[in-house]
């Protein structure tokens, strides 16, 4: 078998050659050889944050399948940047394995095992701490399987590309995969991360298992979410209660209920409950900042992350809102501010630039607008 031409990058710490075809950033359509895409690092830099931090003091050796692993970037990157990991590569493409094994043999790794072949019979027969499956596409028909091979307490980390689906362009096909109605215009990458952990949760259930996001996220032209997996029905019946609707009320209120009211849009079944366990990212804030090769994209997030984590689900996209009233937007800061002066909780959210994540009522958040815009009429007055 001829030997793939390659170039060299360098990810974290790690130097990786990857097919040289590999080209500009962004979203990649699925070709015949190994499969590279450099928008994905800074998903790579977030799955060595997640694990490092959940391996260290634990006390075990974290065994990790990258189950479609394509160049094997990511495995690579947990078994040479993770302590005490071990790893196991697998693809259905042989060219792709064929470079996985020439990255690790001149990385030196010795925690690395390969195998060439479909996901599904490898997971059926095999047993993991840490699953990942990152497709072409959707994840979901590799749910089910999945749960067969993640041990109890272990994580299963899936990635989402199929993000139109999920946020309501093509609601038929988010209805047949992930058995959610999505809802295009409001919270539209929130929708999306909620619906894909929703199915998550459900496929965790059906055998008894619960599912609780340890970090959901979307970001660029993915989702991504880590769920920590345990068994036993009463904990899974317990997740599967936090399941539900998205509602968005005419009075501009929103919120989650067990099933949508008349007269309302609405998402779902999805997931109502956090999208951060808070303990966890406060561990990865703390240490990201010193970590060698983090790219500030990525960094960029667990900092927002680690504010947003106590913060109420769905957001206010502060330009939507007053650009239905004609008022000219403030400053996101100071919006915020204005809200916290009023004893509410106020955050950023990482789903968009000019998003805001409170517990306040619509009344109130339109009335520090009102208060803003009234402040901002008078100094021009004076001026």
């Amino acid at each position: 078998m001829a030997e793939v031409e390659s170039m060299e990058v360098t990810e974290g710490t790690t130097v990786l050659d990857v097919p040289a075809t590999t080209h500009a950033l962004g979203p990649k359509k699925k070709e015949g050889g190994p499969f590279y895409n450099p928008a994905m690092r800074v998903a790579r830099d977030i799955s060595v944050l997640v694990l490092r931090a959940l391996s260290e003091g634990s006390g075990r050796r974290w065994s990790v399948v990258d189950a479609m692993a394509a160049t094997g970037a990511r495995g690579l990157r947990l078994a040479h940047e993770v302590p005490g990991v071990k790893v196991q590569l697998n693809d259905a493409n042989p060219e792709s394995i064929q470079l996985a094994q020439r990255n690790a043999k001149r990385l030196g790794l010795t925690n690395v095992d390969f195998r060439w072949g479909r996901l599904e019979a490898h997971l059926a027969a095999e047993t993991y701490d840490w699953v990942d499956i990152d497709p072409y596409g959707t994840p979901a028909p590799y749910l089910d399987v999945a749960m067969l091979s993640v041990l109890d307490g272990g994580v299963l980390a899936v990635t989402a590309t199929d993000t139109a689906t999920l946020s309501g362009v093509y609601p038929d096909a988010c209805r047949r995969r992930y058995n959610a109605q999505p809802l295009r215009g409001q919270c539209m990458p929130e929708l999306a991360t909620r619906i894909l952990v929703g199915a998550v949760v459900r496929a965790a259930g059906r055998r008894d298992r619960a599912a609780t996001p340890l970090l959901a996220y979307a970001t660029q032209h993915f989702v991504r979410a880590y769920c920590r997996i345990a068994d036993g029905a009463t904990e899974a019946d317990t997740c599967q209660d936090r399941l539900g609707h998205a509602v968005f009320h005419a009075d501009g209120n929103r919120g989650f209920a067990a099933s949508p009211p008349a007269m309302s849009a609405s998402a779902g079944p999805l997931w109502t409950g956090p999208l951060f366990d808070a303990a966890l990212i406060k561990k990865i804030a703390a240490s990201a900042p010193s970590m060698e090769g983090i790219s500030k994209e990525a960094l960029r997030l667990v900092e927002r992350w680690n504010e947003e984590a106590a913060a109420p689900g769905l957001y206010f996209d502060v330009d939507d809102f007053t650009r239905d009233r004609q008022l000219e937007s403030p400053r996101l800061e100071r919006w915020l501010e204005g809200i916290r002066e009023r004893g509410f909780v106020a955050t950023r959210t990482h789903f968009t630039p000019r998003g805001m994540k409170t517990d306040a009522r619509y009344d109130d958040v339109l009335g520090v607008l009102t208060s803003l815009q009234h402040r901002k009429g008078s100094s021009d007055g004076r001026a």
